[in-house]
């Protein structure tokens, strides 16, 4: 009776332990998750002078059904949080020049050419799932002083339902106006400022730009 106890015992405490070391392995899997499951900040960038807050339009086609002139393009990503969940109806501003380079603004008194069938301003929401998409031209480079030419660039508003807020901007991978920009080299990591269009099966270019929060 006494072998049988001792038996009994030993397989309780070898059972404890299993459960033990496996509550060990799951809590450690979960942390290790978590810290793969991290998203990068997306840098702040200024508004700049060109940004509007009313009458900014709620459409996802800037191109106003192709009738803008420029390159077609179509950027499209999600926002999350910075543990890559989701931030669902997060409301973005969207602003940016023509192909020409030039702001539909009063404050750009700039000579460049105006393109009355652009959208240059719009405001649109994330679905259940953070994602969001619209259709736009590539903006134009434009000078603001003699030597300072601003790359071409998309800016972007965000506030999410719990009232985070970003103000950023968007770059075209290997633009040449890229490397001496002054905003998109005021950050280390300007890598996460930029998209990379390639050609859908449709034939559009697409840009995807995550945002994390």
């Amino acid at each position: 009776m006494g072998t049988l106890k001792k038996e009994l015992t030993s397989k309780s405490s070898a059972n404890i332990s299993r459960r033990f070391a496996f509550s060990l392995f799951s809590y450690i899997l979960l942390k290790t998750t978590n810290v793969i499951a991290k998203c990068n900040s997306t840098p702040m960038q200024s508004t700049g002078p060109f940004f509007k807050n009313n009458n900014l339009g709620t459409t996802s086609d800037m191109t106003n059904a192709r009738k803008a002139l420029g390159d077609v393009i179509q950027i499209q990503g999600r926002v999350l949080d910075i543990y890559c969940k989701p931030y669902p109806e997060t409301i973005i501003k969207i602003w940016q020049a023509n192909s020409f380079g030039k702001y539909s603004h009063i404050s750009d008194i700039s000579n460049n050419k105006t393109d009355d069938n652009f959208y240059g301003y719009t405001m649109i929401k994330t679905d259940k799932l953070g994602f969001y998409k619209f259709k736009t031209i590539i903006p134009g480079s434009y000078k603001i002083s003699n030597n300072i030419i601003r790359p071409p660039h998309i800016h972007f508003l965000l506030k999410t339902r719990k009232n985070k807020k970003l103000s950023t901007q968007l770059y075209f991978k290997g633009h040449p106006h890229n490397k001496n920009d002054f905003l998109y080299n005021s950050v280390k990591n300007n890598s996460l400022l930029e998209t990379n269009l390639t050609k859908a099966k449709n034939g559009l270019k697409v840009g995807v730009f995550n945002i994390i929060i």
